[in-house]
């Protein structure tokens, strides 16, 4: 597995945010940062349960590694110190690798921050989402965006050179002006990199509730006016892509921009479908073409890596080896980096050319005007960009 990316789950919260639907869970506020176990046992646990998994698997040199949550930077000093030594347990970290944690602006403060750097981890991705107080109200966040800046400098300060921010677009009752305030805001902060993403409201979230209503009887609820209208999206992410690509930041993949040099290494691996091992409740791995995904449930999880006597791997395998989903989720991943396929590498991988297989749906695709072919390079097109999805559906 040496030049696997190493993907670690920390799937805890201060609080879960109201349209998250991953695998996480909110921490008893009691419970204090610098106290021990206590209210913090279930993440003690959870910690040995991943050193339990990570050491299942042989010794490996990663090529890059992505800690995320959930809030992974609500690990107090200890535990993050615990989380270390479980990783550099299994095999040697190189120095100049791309280490990543993601952060919530209401978890971190100069000390925290000086720590991450210390232990070596060298990109820092903020979990902003908007720089309008009354949206993150709205999203359920924990910060505001006074947070958002303190978190930032003193990120820099920190030693920081490779920052990321999140941003949503979308957000119920959010205007195209009150956006672009938000970019504006992130762009004053010079980080190196900026996600953008579409709101996407998940069955089973309180958003869902809020702003969907019953799907089975068709009911809407009074919020869902609220909601932005796939036109005001559209405007949001062209607007979006327009302003930061006028700001020197490369539109890499549908929902990424980063400053030259400064694309995310690992994301980019899970895109072009490369080898990654996901440690922790939810993870997800792919290795030698074979993918297999831990369960969601994080008490099941715990309770079967807890114990090294009674471990059991807690991934359920899933038919990732065939070569139809090995081909479909290469295209998938593929499509969503503005590069596109590389039609001569995927013939060569694969043994076929995609238009043998695929060739009714990419002349469906190519005259609706989703997709394009250039420089024998297959990619969405800026129409195909903002409808991805439909894109994506048509090789499923």
């Amino acid at each position: 597995m040496t030049g696997s990316g190493l993907y670690i789950h920390i799937p805890f919260c201060r609080k879960k945010c109201d349209y998250c639907d991953f695998a996480s869970i909110p921490m008893d506020p009691a419970a204090d940062d610098n106290v021990g176990a206590g209210g913090r046992q279930p993440l003690h646990d959870y910690l040995v349960a991943i050193n339990n998994e990570l050491q299942s698997y042989p010794a490996f040199i990663p090529s890059t590694i992505f800690i995320g949550g959930g809030t992974p930077t609500i690990l107090n000093p200890d535990e993050l110190h615990k989380l270390m030594d479980i990783v550099e347990a299994r095999g040697r970290v190189p120095l100049q690798i791309e280490f990543t944690i993601e952060s919530n602006p209401g978890t971190v403060d100069a000390h925290k921050l000086k720590l991450l750097h210390y232990l070596g981890i060298n990109r820092l991705s903020i979990g902003a989402q908007s720089f309008n107080d009354d949206e993150l109200k709205i999203l359920g966040r924990i910060h505001n965006s006074k947070q958002i800046i303190n978190a930032f400098e003193n990120a820099r300060n920190a030693g920081f050179d490779n920052i990321n921010i999140d941003l949503i677009f979308g957000i119920p009752g959010q205007t195209l002006g009150s956006l672009k305030e938000t970019l504006d805001a992130a762009i004053k902060l010079n980080p190196e990199h900026i996600s953008c993403y579409g709101l996407q409201i998940e069955e089973g979230t309180p958003f869902w509730g809020r702003y969907v209503g019953d799907a089975h009887d068709s009911v809407q609820t009074p919020h869902a006016a609220s909601l932005s209208d796939d036109d005001l999206q559209y405007h949001m992410y062209k607007h979006t892509i327009d302003l930061l690509k006028s700001r020197g930041y490369h539109h890499y993949e549908i929902s990424n921009f980063a400053k030259p040099g400064y694309e995310c290494k690992h994301n980019i691996n899970y895109w072009k479908n490369g080898d990654y091992l996901g440690i922790g409740a939810s993870a997800a791995s792919h290795i030698d073409g074979k993918r297999w995904e831990n369960t969601t449930n994080i008490d099941e999880y715990i309770c079967k890596c807890g114990s090294r006597t009674a471990f059991i791997n807690p991934a359920t395998a899933r038919d990732g080896g065939t070569p139809k989903i090995e081909i479909t989720e290469t295209i998938l991943m593929n499509l969503r980096l503005l590069e596109g396929i590389d039609l001569k590498e995927f013939e060569n991988r694969f043994g076929a050319s995609i238009h043998s297989l695929y060739g009714c749906q990419l002349g469906d695709l190519t005259l609706n005007g989703l997709v394009e072919i250039k420089s024998g390079l297959l990619r969405l097109t800026e129409k195909g960009l903002y409808l991805g999805n439909i894109v994506f559906e048509s090789f499923v």
